[in-house]
């Protein structure tokens, strides 16, 4: 269990900080530590309530989840998607405070982390602030693009540039799954991410696959032409800051192709 959890940190929560800036080994040390509770938990749960309490801070180390907001008339607006390696709201540290839930959109394994003692390693590491910094800046980027798109672009845009920004995130450290996710949303999901009805989805979604965009295996997502898809958003990923530190520029040096060629997407499994 051990040597599971230790290659779950270094994949999720370590490299993620380490896309932002580059850490010691005695940081990475104290922040593996961070990791001792974790929790499995189901497609639905709630991982955090949307209370305004301050709560122990969770780091999603496999899966994805959505921070949300609840409405005055009931519905729900996802303000937010979490790739593993996020923190849940490390702001909450210093200002005892919340306004979201956390919700978990697939299958997801978590970290409990208490506030005190992550605290307490943001104290004795430099590197460590510097690194959760710029991630909460690259959250509140992608907040602010959602915002943009939300107001500025019609409805196929906004669709076409979130999947974008989704491919982007999960293949930020494997170029081999750069156009191919597993698509963990149903479609009242992506309605409450873009502001649009499941039937508006619907139809937004089975054009980008008559264009030839995308198509679909089981919950298998399948870029057909990213160039293309990335045409009709507008897409450019520059605003979610990856390879802000000397290893993620490496990183996300190894995932660009040759130029005037796209990497051939890996064949989805079958569907059991």
């Amino acid at each position: 269990m051990y040597g599971r959890l230790e290659a779950c940190v270094k994949m999720a929560v370590i490299a993620k900080l380490r896309e932002y800036h580059s850490l010691s080994e005695a940081a990475v040390g104290d922040v593996e530590d961070l990791i001792r509770s974790v929790v499995k938990v189901e497609r639905g749960a709630e991982i955090l309530g949307a209370a305004h309490e301050p709560d122990p801070v969770r780091a999603l180390l496999e899966g994805w989840a959505c921070r949300y907001v609840i409405l005055p008339n009931g519905d729900r607006q996802i303000i937010g998607m979490m790739t593993a390696g996020d923190f849940s709201d490390t702001r909450a540290i210093r200002l005892a405070v919340r306004n979201f839930g956390i919700m978990a959109m697939t299958d997801a394994t978590i970290a409990v982390i208490s506030p005190v003692q992550f605290k307490s390693v943001l104290d004795q590491h430099r590197d460590v602030v510097l690194a959760v910094a710029k991630a909460q800046l690259a959250d509140e980027s992608i907040m602010q693009m959602w915002i943009a798109n939300m107001a500025r672009k019609s409805a196929r845009q906004r669709m076409a540039h979130l999947l974008c920004e989704m491919v982007s995130r999960v293949s930020r450290s494997n170029a081999s799954l750069r156009l191919v996710i597993k698509l963990p949303f149903v479609q009242t999901d992506l309605a409450d991410v873009l502001g649009m009805s499941p039937v508006h989805v619907n139809r937004i979604l089975q054009s980008l696959r008559t264009d030839g965009l995308i198509h679909f295996r089981s919950k298998w997502l399948e870029v057909s032409d990213y160039a293309g898809l990335a045409a009709v958003a507008e897409f450019d990923p520059s605003y979610l800051y990856y390879g802000q530190s000397a290893d993620g520029a490496k990183a996300a040096a190894r995932q660009k192709a040759p130029s005037g060629k796209t990497p051939a997407p890996p064949r989805p499994p079958e569907a059991g």
